[in-house]
C-alpha cells in the first residue's frame, strides 16, 4: 500500500512540474487511506492556497473534515450531523476528481493543460477506487455524480429526489457493484437551506445504514 500511494504522489508531482508548477499546487487525499471503506467521498477539485509547498505534501493522518472548518468541511459536517452519521463522515476516504488545485473548476478548466490533468486524475481516481474498493461513493456535486457515472461505466438507477425543482439526491451504480450517491455542492452555491441539508443528511444516512448496494 505504501509503495502504491507513494507512486501516485510522485507521478502527480512530476506532472505538476511538467505543466509549469501552477501556484496552487495539487492535493490527492484529504483523509487517511484504508481498504474497503464504507464510504468514499469525491469532490470536484481542491481549492488550494497561496502557500503550496511540494515538500509538505503527505497523506493526512486525520480527516480534513474533522479538524478543519473551511466552508466545505463545515457544511459536510452539518449535513452528516443532521443525518446522525457524523462518525461515518470522519471515517470516510476523501479525494477529488481532479488533483490540481484552483479557486474553482472554471478557472482550471480554462488552462491549456486541463485535458492532460483531467485524464491523468480521472485515471488515477479509477485506480484508487479499484484498489480501495469502497462500498458507497458520495459525489460532492451533481456534476461530479455525472462524471463518476461516465468514468465508472455506470448508470443512474433511481429517480432523483427533488426539492423546489432542484435535484438534491441521486443514486447510481458504477464499476458494476459500487453504489454511487450524489448531492448538490455542499457549500450552497445555489442556496441550500438547513431544511434541505437535513433532508440530504437523512437520505445519506439511509444509504449508509442500509448498506445493501443499489436499492431504490
Amino acid at each position: 500500500m505504501k509503495n502504491w500511494t507513494e507512486n501516485i504522489y510522485q507521478e502527480t508531482n512530476q506532472l505538476w512540474k511538467e505543466i509549469g508548477k501552477p501556484d496552487k499546487g495539487y492535493a490527492i487525499f484529504f483523509s487517511p487511506i484504508k481498504i474497503n471503506p464504507e464510504l468514499m467521498i469525491i469532490g470536484e477539485n481542491p481549492a488550494g492556497n497561496d502557500e503550496f509547498n511540494e515538500e509538505e505534501v503527505a497523506i493526512p493522518q486525520q480527516h480534513d473534515y474533522q479538524i478543519y472548518d473551511y466552508p466545505m468541511a463545515a457544511n459536510m459536517k452539518k449535513i452528516f450531523r443532521f443525518g446522525g452519521v457524523e462518525d461515518n463522515l470522519f471515517d470516510s476516504v476523501k479525494l477529488n476528481l481532479n488533483f490540481f488545485a484552483s479557486k474553482n473548476v472554471e478557472i482550471i478548466s480554462n488552462q491549456d493543460y486541463y485535458e492532460r490533468i483531467r485524464h491523468f486524475s480521472e485515471n488515477k481516481v479509477n485506480e484508487i477506487i479499484e484498489k480501495l474498493n469502497p462500498k458507497i461513493i458520495l459525489a460532492e456535486g451533481i456534476g461530479v455524480f455525472d462524471k463518476l457515472v461516465r468514468i465508472g461505466n455506470g448508470k443512474e438507477t433511481c429517480k432523483p429526489v427533488f426539492e423546489k425543482n432542484n435535484r438534491i439526491f441521486r443514486k447510481g451504480l458504477i464499476f458494476n457493484s459500487i453504489s454511487l450517491i450524489g448531492i448538490p455542492h455542499p457549500t450552497g452555491t445555489f442556496g441550500i437551506s438547513d431544511a434541505t441539508r437535513k433532508k440530504i443528511g437523512n437520505l445519506i444516512a439511509n444509504e449508509i445504514r442500509k448498506n445493501e448496494g443499489d436499492v431504490c
